[in-house]
């Protein structure tokens, strides 16, 4: 009878074995599976959408595009260059706001100040490699040096200005 007992408990002993070391090896091959087909979701997701992707951050810009006669047009433009959707959230419908100084500092004139918004929460998002541009026009200008200073309005934790020295030029 012992010896059948011994028996037994070596069988059940070496079918524990055999089966947590199977397990194991199959549970490591589903894992690893797993592992390379998230490793590939993961290239998948990050190579969309990358285009113009450089720095992993959203870079403000602005560009002048049309100075005439005391008229400046410039367009200030948001590019998301992160691997992920940036969503800006405002409180209401102004999206941006700019100071025009004169060449020795003073403030002439601020975007908002004779403006009224309309008071909704509005958002704006933007996609990897996407850009939103706002064209910005400043009228009525001497001739002179000038330097304007253009924010976002969102509710974030930068503001992304951006510094655009320009001229109007004597006529």
């Amino acid at each position: 009878m012992k010896k059948y007992l011994s028996l037994l408990l070596a069988f059940i002993l070496c079918v524990t074995l055999v089966a947590c070391g199977s397990s194991d090896k199959a549970t490591d091959d589903k894992n690893s599976g797993i592992a390379d087909n998230e490793n590939e979701e993961d290239k998948l997701e990050t190579n969309e959408g990358n285009n113009g992707i450089i720095a992993g951050s959203i870079v403000p810009s602005a560009t002048i595009t049309e100075v005439k006669n005391d008229d400046v047009t410039i367009v200030y433009s948001l590019k998301n260059q992160t691997e992920k959707v940036k969503q800006f959230t405002f409180r209401t419908s102004q999206k941006f706001d700019y100071d025009l100084y004169s060449k020795d500092g003073k403030l002439i004139k601020r975007y908002s100040e004779d403006k009224d918004f309309l008071q909704a929460i509005t958002y704006l998002t933007l996609k990897q490699g996407e850009s939103y541009d706002i064209p910005i026009h400043v009228k009525n200008l001497k001739a002179g040096h000038y330097k304007l200073i253009i924010w976002l309005t969102a509710e974030s934790e930068e503001d992304y200005k951006v510094h655009v020295p320009f001229e109007i030029p004597h006529n």
